[in-house]
């Protein structure tokens, strides 16, 4: 099976963002990048498609958006998802995995 993720966000963002996706959950303390591909329109909408079974284990999963300069490198996209906390230029979502 297959999983799509789509975030918009209310309003264009007025730079260019970047997206990292982890998955947490599954007795593990940290992030794990999700094995996903990862689409993101001009307008700042974010697309993530995979197949489920990258998701097993996890209970939610993190994606960190933001200018690329703000974002910083991955191990630092890493960091702001095991923190989950968002600042003005850099958000984390959290979605939960429902799976019923």
């Amino acid at each position: 099976a297959r999983f799509e993720l789509v975030l918009r966000p209310a309003t264009a963002p007025h730079e260019k963002v970047v997206a990292y996706a982890f998955t947490l959950g599954g007795g593990a303390t940290e992030p794990a990048p999700l094995d996903a591909k990862v689409d993101i329109a001009p307008e700042g909408a974010v697309k993530l498609t995979g197949t489920t079974r990258v998701l097993e284990g996890a209970s939610e999963i993190r994606v960190v958006i933001g200018a690329p300069a703000a974002i910083g490198k991955f191990v630092d996209a890493a960091e702001r998802a095991r923190a989950g906390t968002s600042d003005p230029r850099v958000h984390v979502l959290k979605v939960p995995i429902d799976r019923d």
